[in-house]
């Protein structure tokens, strides 16, 4: 899945969990993507795999294409992940993006919740508009009939 071409255009949840760990860790997305070996990058690497997998239930071949990686060095990943989690300082940047990431996931279902309210009213208000019509139209013929 290696090229050379600009970077690809991601979801918005997979471009928010690389904008997490850019944070955190200082590895840009074209850093991720490409050959870097400086520790730090790899890291990011390992950790952003670890997320894509188990946050966005991605596959090894779908996280690979986001991040411009073979499936098998996903899969890699995954295992490094697992041995270094246990290290102090690689476990709190997984610990402070997951949180990050938790975080987000609370503000997008407020948000959604805050449309689907919105929306909720709205309709609640064409339905009481739409009564108070059908009872002045049923007040009408009421009064016909007398």
């Amino acid at each position: 899945m290696k090229d050379n071409s600009p970077i690809i255009d991601m979801p918005h949840k997979v471009s928010l969990i690389y904008q997490m760990v850019e944070d955190v860790t200082g590895a840009t997305p074209a850093m991720i993507q490409g050959t870097h070996r400086r520790q730090t990058t790899v890291d990011a690497r390992k950790i952003l795999a670890n997320l894509l997998r188990k946050r966005l239930k991605l596959t090894c071949h779908q996280t690979g294409y986001y991040m411009r990686k073979d499936h098998s060095a996903i899969v890699y990943y995954e295992k490094k992940h697992e041995d270094h989690i246990i290290e102090p300082e690689y476990k709190n940047t997984y610990s402070i993006i997951s949180s990050m990431i938790a975080e987000d996931a609370y503000i997008e279902v407020d948000d959604t919740l805050r449309q689907r309210i919105a929306d909720l009213q709205e309709e609640t208000k064409s339905i009481l508009k739409a009564l108070r019509l059908q009872g002045k139209m049923l007040d009408i013929i009421a009064e016909g009939k007398r």
